[in-house]
């Protein structure tokens, strides 16, 4: 990339509160160096993989990854929906004593 690095996107983009959902990180890159691949976990990649790659191991990643977002998806709605519940179970309790 031209002006930024990969490194510098995974931080712009963890730093982007605004994003509903968090998004999987698979980086790709050409440079063999441990201490770029520490910093990309510790910013936030969920896979770091070497170049020449298998294609298999970026298929897994992707699977792996796209699991565990759906893991993730689920319990963020069932947590929303308990929260749901629970509020309108508030409001009925309170239009109950409120009729008395």
């Amino acid at each position: 990339m031209p002006k930024l690095d990969g490194l510098a996107v995974l931080d712009r983009i963890r730093a982007d509160h605004t994003l509903k959902n968090r998004p999987t990180f698979l980086m790709i890159s050409g440079i063999s160096n441990e201490k770029i691949t520490e910093d990309a976990f510790e910013r936030g990649a969920d896979y770091y993989i070497m170049k020449p790659f298998d294609r298999n191991i970026v298929l897994t990643g992707s699977r792996h990854s796209t699991v565990e977002k759906t893991k993730y998806d689920k319990k963020l709605a069932d947590r929303l929906r308990w929260k749901r519940n629970r509020k309108s179970t508030r409001y009925r309790h309170w239009k109950r004593m409120s009729q008395r």
